[in-house]
């Protein structure tokens, strides 16, 4: 197949089949499967998108989802959702969480791959938190220090009480 073949087979002037294409002829009929179709107009972008903005990335792949260059966003963003997922469950509290979901959306055009597992940490840490409050105010109350509601609510009345 010529250049100007391969260039009305990926659909427009100036797109580049790059490694990943395969031609294939069929019964005389030649059909093209192509992997990635490399513009001038992605590669000139890709130039400008800053390899560590996740949002950056996720543009970039939405603008040019067939470009090599997309896929090479896609694994960068890869390689950034599970560092992001290590720190956060390293730091294992709901600020850490919270930041991979900002991040790493649950959904969108590349989701993060545990934003589940983070929404889900996220509820278990708040149940955790409201039981260890709720158990701060029966042992304050206890002591009759505390004579407030057993609600697992951090208010100024069980601070004030822990801090006797």
């Amino acid at each position: 197949m010529s250049a100007s073949q391969l260039t009305q087979v990926a659909g427009e002037p100036g797109t580049v089949i790059t490694s990943g294409a395969s031609l294939e002829s069929e019964a005389g009929d030649e059909s093209a499967t192509l992997a990635f179709e490399d513009t001038e107009e992605s590669a000139a972008n890709w130039t400008r998108v800053k390899r560590d903005d996740t949002s950056a990335l996720r543009d970039y792949i939405g603008d040019f989802p067939r470009s090599s260059n997309a896929e090479t966003a896609r694994s960068l963003l890869r390689v950034m959702d599970a560092q992001a997922w290590v720190n956060a469950v390293t730091a294992d509290n709901e600020a850490a969480y919270q930041a991979y979901l900002t991040a790493f959306p649950a959904s969108g055009s590349v989701p993060g791959a545990m934003g589940t597992a983070a929404r889900d940490r996220l509820v278990s840490l708040g149940a955790e938190r409201t039981q260890a409050i709720q158990d701060i105010q029966r042992g304050l109350t206890t002591l009759q220090l505390y004579d407030g509601a057993v609600d697992g609510k951090s208010d100024d009345v069980t601070v004030r009480a822990a801090r006797k």
